[in-house]
């Protein structure tokens, strides 16, 4: 029970000293690029320290972090709760490519394996079919990638940095089409994300339905219920409807006036 306690304090002291550096250090944010496509000659090293061009990642679903491995600040939290998300079946192990990309140009693909060993470690689900790769890269690299897709941060001295925290959503083509600012998203947050990075035909009828009334608004952090998403299909339904009931009053309307003169045509 103390050990839990403490690992509970260390997370709102780490969480507590990121939001300081945010605070101190304006520039470091996400400027959101919804649609920008992940850029071709960012070449990155994996765990295993092989070399591999990062956009040919793209092929299912991606989620990117962005992190570094000595952060005291946001990284440890938002891995915790990617790590969180796959438990809660939030996340869609198998269908999902994760990965995981350090900022800090000194990290090491060793380094990548064994943060990657201590969360795969904490999993209760099964991973073998999981796919998470983490990364490091040169810094000219680091920035071909995050510059795109509008994710700041610089170097603050002593080998640490000032930057955002955030999860970044792509579809299968590499085209971003979501970004989850901050850490304190929800289970609902994370599977709608996912889901917007799949094909109409590829989600399940509770996220269509879900979508159909709800977005993600920034400065909220999560998806909030917006009145115009079912405006847009109940709108031409009402109209749809009206019409008909037009057409049925005048069709009526003709029968009673052909009768009438059926009637008054007969033979007295």
């Amino acid at each position: 029970m103390r050990g839990l306690i403490l690992i509970l304090c260390c997370l709102l002291i780490a969480v507590a000293l990121g939001q300081q550096a945010a605070e101190e250090h304006p520039g470091a944010e996400i400027e959101e690029r919804l649609g920008v496509e992940i850029p071709t000659g960012v070449i990155v090293r994996d765990e295993t320290g092989q070399t591999l061009a990062l956009d040919r990642l793209a092929g299912k679903p991606m989620v990117l972090s962005l992190i570094y491995f000595n952060c005291t600040g946001t990284c440890t939290p938002l891995i915790s709760r990617i790590v969180d998300g796959l438990n809660a079946g939030a996340l869609p192990a198998e269908d999902l490519h994760l990965v995981t990309l350090s900022i800090n140009q000194l990290d090491t693909p060793e380094m990548a394996a064994g943060k990657k060993g201590n969360y795969l470690s904490l999993l209760k689900i099964p991973h073998d079919s999981l796919v998470w790769n983490w990364l490091t890269g040169d810094a000219e690299d680091i920035r071909r990638l995050t510059n795109p897709i509008g994710f700041r941060f610089f170097a603050t001295g002593n080998n640490t940095f000032a930057h955002p925290a955030g999860l970044f959503f792509f579809n299968p083509r590499g085209k971003l089409v979501r970004v989850l600012h901050g850490l304190n998203f929800s289970d609902r947050d994370l599977r709608l994300a996912a889901a917007e990075c799949f094909p109409y035909t590829e989600r399940s009828i509770s996220d269509l339905l879900t979508l159909s009334y709800m977005t993600y608004d920034p400065d909220a952090r999560g998806y909030v219920f917006d009145w115009r998403l079912p405006g847009y299909i109940l709108l031409p339904l009402a109209v749809g409807l009206l019409i008909l009931l037009l057409w049925l009053w005048y069709s009526r309307r003709l029968v009673e006036r052909r009768i009438r003169i059926v009637r008054y045509d007969e033979p007295v």
